[in-house]
C-alpha cells in the first residue's frame, strides 16, 4: 500500500508540462540585446534538443552581419517540430543593452503572462534579462542563461541551489578565477590588471580572483568605466582611457579584458593599442569574438555543443514535470584556449610546445 502510495504521489509530482488545453507548452525568449554567443548558445540548445529528440529539425543557422537573436528564433518557430514544445512567433522581449525603458520592456512582458496567459516556459539569455524575469516572474519556469556568474551576480542564492522554485541557471564553478590561474601559468606576471564597466564587479569574481592573485604573490590593479547605452563609440573611449591608466599609472604588465562594447568600425582599437605597448591580454567574455579581433588568447567557446545539451537536457526534465531548482545547475566542461597568433608573434611570444595540445581554435590575422 505504501509503495502504491508513493508511486502515485511520483506520478503527480512529475506531471508533464502542457497547455491548458493539452497541446505543446509554448515557449517565449527574453534577452538582454544582441550577442554573437546568445546565438550560438540558443543555436546550441536547439541542437541538444534535437539530440534527444525533444523537437525534431533543430539545427537554426547562425545569420551574417548580425548579432541578434531575432532571425535564429523565427527559423525556429518556422521549422522545429515535434508535439512536446511550441516556440511563439510574436515570443521575443529584448532589453537591449538598456537602449529601450527596462520597465517598459518588464511591463508588457508580465501583462502578456497576467492577460493572455499563453506561455508555460521562458528561456533568458544575459545577466540584465534573467535579473528582471526572475525577480517578477515566480510561476513560470525560467531556464536562465548568463555569460557570467549566476551566483556572483546575485541571480540565484547558490550553485547548489537557486533559490526559487521556477528558477535554474548554469553555474561554472570559479570560472574566471581558473581562467586568471591558466594565464599565470602561462605568463608568469606579477602585475595584472582588469578594466571592466561599472556595475559588474561581481559578475565577475573580481573579490575571488584579488585572492587568487594574491595567493601567487601577484598585484591585481582595477579599473571602472560608465558605459553609454545610446554612444558605443563613447563607451570604448571610456575602456581605452580605463585601460592606459592601468597601463601608465599601475605599470602593469599583462591584462584580463571581460566583454566591453566597441563600434564595428573600431574592433581593433584596443588590442592594437595594447599590442603597442607589449601587454598581453586574455579574453574572459567571449573570448572566440575577442580574440579575433586581437587580444591575445581566451577559452575556446567555438563549440558550445556540450553546453547546448547541457541546456536541452534541463529542459527536457523541465518538460516532464520536475520543478527548476530540484535540477542540478553545475556544469563543468573541459576547456582548451583560442590563440590569436597574429598577436602572439607581434607580442614577440613564442607558443611553447607543450601548449599547443591545449589550443582548440587559432586565427591567424585581426578580423576588422
Amino acid at each position: 500500500m505504501s509503495l502504491m502510495l508513493l508511486s502515485l504521489q511520483s506520478a503527480h509530482a512529475l506531471e508533464r508540462l502542457r497547455a491548458p488545453d493539452g497541446s505543446p507548452p509554448r515557449v517565449l525568449l527574453v534577452t538582454s540585446g544582441e550577442y554573437s554567443v546568445y546565438q550560438k548558445m540558443l543555436q546550441a540548445i536547439a541542437r541538444g534538443l534535437s539530440q534527444l529528440q525533444v523537437i525534431e529539425n533543430g539545427n537554426p543557422p547562425i545569420p551574417l552581419g548580425t548579432e541578434d537573436l531575432a532571425p535564429v528564433w523565427q527559423w525556429l518557430v518556422e521549422n522545429a517540430g515535434g508535439d512536446n514544445i511550441k516556440f511563439l512567433e510574436d515570443g521575443i522581449y529584448d532589453y537591449q543593452w538598456g537602449r529601450v525603458n527596462r520597465q517598459e520592456v518588464t511591463n508588457k512582458l508580465l501583462e502578456r503572462l497576467r492577460t493572455k496567459k499563453d506561455v508555460e516556459l521562458i528561456i533568458v539569455m544575459g545577466t540584465p534579462a534573467c535579473r528582471e524575469a526572475i525577480a517578477n516572474i515566480k510561476d513560470i519556469p525560467l531556464l536562465t542563461y548568463a555569460s557570467t556568474n549566476a551566483v556572483t551576480s546575485g541571480l540565484v542564492k547558490s550553485a547548489e541551489d537557486s533559490g526559487q522554485d521556477n528558477v535554474h541557471a548554469l553555474i561554472e564553478p570559479d570560472r574566471f578565477v581558473r581562467q586568471v590561474r591558466i594565464f599565470r601559468e602561462i605568463f608568469g606576471f606579477q602585475r595584472l590588471g582588469f578594466a571592466y564597466m561599472v556595475g559588474q564587479e561581481r559578475q565577475y569574481e573580481l573579490s575571488a580572483v584579488s585572492k587568487a592573485c594574491r595567493d601567487r604573490d601577484v598585484d591585481f590593479f582595477t579599473c571602472e568605466y560608465a558605459g553609454d547605452p545610446k554612444d558605443v563609440s563613447k563607451t570604448l573611449d571610456r575602456a581605452l582611457a580605463c585601460v592606459t591608466h592601468l597601463l601608465e599609472t599601475n605599470e602593469i604588465d599583462a591584462i584580463i579584458l571581460p566583454h566591453y562594447n566597441r563600434p564595428a568600425t573600431r574592433k581593433g582599437d584596443l588590442p592594437d593599442y595594447l599590442i603597442r605597448n607589449g601587454i598581453p591580454t586574455f579574453s574572459v567574455s567571449s573570448s572566440q569574438d575577442f580574440v579575433s579581433e586581437g587580444l591575445l588568447m581566451g577559452l575556446d567557446h567555438s563549440n558550445l555543443s556540450e553546453q547546448g545539451l547541457f541546456e536541452a537536457n534541463v529542459l527536457r526534465q523541465i518538460l516532464r514535470g520536475v520543478k527548476p531548482r530540484k535540477i542540478s545547475q553545475i556544469y563543468s566542461p573541459r576547456r582548451t584556449l583560442v590563440v590569436n597568433l597574429t598577436t602572439a608573434m607581434q607580442l614577440g611570444w613564442n607558443i611553447p610546445y607543450d601548449l599547443f595540445s591545449s589550443i582548440g581554435s587559432v586565427y591567424k590575422y585581426h578580423e576588422r
